[in-house]
């Protein structure tokens, strides 16, 4: 049983605090003298002064109470199956919430804030998120922010973020699996992608989330698009990736032929669940015209 009397009443609650943005982010706003909760599932965090694990699973509002007890601002993080969706298409035309686990597991949450009068709800979506988008992932989180906007909480703040890049390459996924399809002596694939990607630096990315954490906002309800200070074209990043971590001096192989290799490559080598290249530059490409990390809040009527 956490002891939650030492935790000040304007605590943060984060969800997903042991995934790969989670444990950043924890970690991030624990240095900078937050109290945090955060709520794990599969994995318990090892042990960070300032932040409280708590075991649960989000299946009801019911089970979240204790958790929101004192709770200002809660992060949500939390999202099954990663970039590649949900393995059956919810019934979203009627946004009904019992067709997807992460749509139920928000819906639980906004409940439970409601209930418990929290303050703020930050949720984590991704640029590219859209009703009419073939991409699940970005369909999902559409409706995510559906909930969230509709809610009746009193500051609602959704951040589409950019592909993310760990300051740590060999906990990033997706800088491993680039420098996978690079294994091959003299040549590596390069996928097909229309527009441009600006990932952004997880660092960059808890600094925004941190600013918003603390309010003060003359909007009720933002959409904020965060991107990287560069834009590369996915041929740049990918050269890029190569003279940085392989010393470069490869060829890129480009259409059919990089397109089988691709799948070549990735084929059996990731686990049953590991995002493919693909799930992850979906979300990458945007046709902002900015040279600069975008901070930028639209008001929802």
């Amino acid at each position: 049983m956490i002891d939650y009397s030492t935790a000040q009443e304007d605590s943060i609650l984060v969800t997903g605090g042991a995934g790969f943005i989670g444990k950043c982010l924890v970690s991030y706003l624990a240095e900078r003298g937050k109290t945090v909760v955060s709520i794990y599932h599969h994995r318990l965090l090892n042990p960070i002064p300032n932040v409280y694990p708590v075991c649960s699973d989000l299946q009801s509002p019911q089970l979240l109470a204790a958790p929101l007890r004192g709770i200002k601002t809660v992060i949500f993080l939390a999202w099954e199956n990663n970039f590649q969706g949900p393995k059956e298409e919810p019934d979203f035309d009627t946004h009904r919430r019992d067709g997807s686990p992460n749509i139920r597991f928000l819906a639980n949450m906004i409940e439970a804030m409601e209930t418990a009068g929290t303050k703020r709800l930050i949720f984590l979506s991704a640029l590219g998120a859209s009703r009419q988008s073939s991409n699940p992932f970005l369909k999902e989180k559409y409706f995510g922010e559906f909930y969230v906007l509709n809610s009746k909480i009193p500051e609602k703040i959704i951040i589409r973020s950019s592909i993310v890049l760990s300051e740590e390459p060999e906990e990033d996924r997706f800088l491993t699996s680039i420098r996978g399809l690079m294994r091959l002596p003299w040549l590596y694939p390069i996928p097909k992608v229309n527009g441009r990607i600006s990932p952004i630096q997880m660092r960059e990315l808890c600094q925004l989330i941190e600013k918003y954490s603390n309010g003060n906002h003359s909007v009720s309800g933002s959409v904020i698009e965060a991107k990287g200070n560069r834009e590369y074209t996915v041929e740049q990043f990918f050269e890029s990736i190569l003279n940085r971590y392989e010393g470069g001096g490869k060829l890129q192989v480009r259409g059919f032929l990089g397109k089988a290799l691709i799948h070549f490559l990735e084929k059996g080598a990731r686990e049953p669940h590991f995002p493919r290249i693909m799930d992850y530059l979906a979300l990458g490409p945007t046709n902002i015209e900015s040279n600069q990390s975008i901070c930028s809040a639209t008001k929802f009527s």
